[in-house]
């Protein structure tokens, strides 16, 4: 059995996966935006502090989720 909030981040994982998928459709380079915005750019990371906890939920395919 998988523990509740495990269920929680993975479902959170998914659907902003589904998110930036289908927003990207709508606008092109949506998906590069929210990479460096949310994304860890390790150059950018110390004037970006939310990057240390936005990254983990930023995956553009099922593959890499």
């Amino acid at each position: 059995m998988m523990p509740p909030m495990l269920k929680r981040i993975i479902l959170i994982n998914v659907g902003i996966c589904i998110l930036i998928n289908v927003l990207n459709a709508i606008k092109p380079g949506f998906r590069e935006e929210v990479a460096r915005i949310l994304g860890q750019v390790p150059m950018d990371s110390w004037k970006m502090i939310w990057q240390h906890l936005t990254y983990m939920f930023v995956h553009f395919d099922p593959v890499h989720l």
